[in-house]
């Protein structure tokens, strides 16, 4: 469990500062990326969350 929450806030840490990144670009392009980092890692946690919930 601790290795998969690790992973979780290694992958968070990175999903924050390409969103960071991107959001300051006024371009659709720059938009995209933006929301699909929020749904991808919106997703990632909900698969962390419940995989965790298995193995407990």
């Amino acid at each position: 469990m601790k290795k998969y929450f690790i992973y979780f806030i290694f992958t968070f840490l990175i999903g924050l500062y390409l969103i960071f990144n991107y959001s300051g670009s006024t371009s659709l392009y720059g938009e995209l990326m933006l929301y699909g980092n929020l749904v991808f890692f919106i997703f990632l946690a909900l698969f962390y969350f419940l995989k965790n919930k298995k193995s407990n």
